[in-house]
């Protein structure tokens, strides 16, 4: 019984550290994965940059996966969805 309490007090803890550690501002990137994660659901990765100022830029998508699960999280519940995503994978990660 005793080592239950210690583990919810533990894991209230952990979630109290992680909501204060994940800033709840957004950067400019996050509009920015918002968009690709939207474009590659809806035409797929085609190795091109849509949104550069040079037209047919060659481009490698290194983290379309999550730009997708965070355009998925922005369909959820908008930035309020995003900032608990962002909390829920950094107390994954601890």
């Amino acid at each position: 019984m005793k080592k239950d309490k210690r583990m919810i007090y533990f894991l209230i803890l952990i979630l109290i550290y992680g909501s204060s550690l994940v800033y709840k501002t957004f950067q400019n990137d996050t509009f920015y994965t918002i968009k690709i994660g939207e474009f590659i659901i809806k035409h797929g990765i085609d190795m091109k940059d849509h949104f550069s100022f040079h037209a047919n830029l060659m481009y490698t998508y290194p983290h379309w996966l999550y730009d997708v699960f965070i355009f998925f999280m922005y369909t959820l519940g908008g930035f309020k969805g995003i900032y608990i995503s962002s909390i829920i994978l950094f107390i994954i990660l601890i």
